[in-house]
């Protein structure tokens, strides 16, 4: 079994995206590991946490669960440095092997001061970790265009591009070639497909323990069933 299949195995065809699921509060912690837990017990098997996230933000979801894989949707590449964001990915790996991935992005230019050649700065980024020591295999990239997706093909263990379509997704897989993780985040909704009452709120979000999640799905197929 190849690298890219285990950790496609791993993760399952579907995921859970939520900001709810990232907090620097204390306080919060034991809610969050309870969501954690019973988003294990419901057969899920990746969380990516929302916003810019790092493998502290990781860590508590990973000590309350047996064997969820955590990942971060996205580290910005703006706030951390390779060499620290190599530290602590090795810290959490010793603690708990194969239960977290790397995800990266470049963001947003709103968000970062110094945003500038946001592909170059990538690459850079990318060059600091191979350095730092940090494996390819267990990092994904938040990648949207073509070079970006052939970046990821070529340099990470796979893409998690974020509110995209399924055609993207048809379009990225294609790029990616079979092997690479392709979870992209769907946005999704509950309608009518027959006339009379609905039988629920038009439109909803899942949610556990309180922290609003999405449904992602690490198929890379452009199947719009995504729960």
């Amino acid at each position: 079994m190849t690298t890219a299949t285990a950790l496609k195995d791993t993760i399952g065809r579907y995921g859970i995206w939520s900001v709810g699921l990232r907090s620097e509060d204390p306080d919060r912690r034991g809610e969050l590991a309870e969501a954690a837990a019973e988003l294990e017990e419901l057969g899920y098997g990746a969380v990516w946490l929302g916003g810019n996230t790092s493998a502290a933000n990781a860590a508590p979801l990973i000590e309350a669960t047996s064997r969820l894989t955590v990942g971060t949707s996205i580290q910005s590449i703006w706030e951390h440095e390779p060499d620290a964001t190599a530290a602590s990915f090795a810290e959490l790996e010793a603690a708990h092997p194969g239960r977290f991935l790397l995800g990266l992005g470049v963001s947003h230019a709103k968000r970062a001061e110094q945003y500038r050649r946001p592909y170059s700065a990538l690459v850079s980024y990318l060059d600091g970790l191979d350095t730092a020591g940090l494996p390819a295999d267990r990092r994904v990239l938040a990648a949207l265009g073509p070079k970006s997706l052939e970046l990821t093909r070529d340099r990470s263990a796979g893409a998690i591009p974020y509110l995209v379509t399924p055609e993207h997704t048809a379009h990225a897989r294609e790029l990616l070639g079979e092997g690479p993780l392709l979870a992209p985040n769907w946005r999704w909704s509950r309608r009518r497909t027959r006339p009379g009452p609905a039988p629920w709120p038009a439109s909803s979000s899942a949610s556990i323990s309180r922290c609003r999640t999405t449904p992602t799905t690490s198929s890379g197929t452009a199947s719009p069933r995504t729960t």
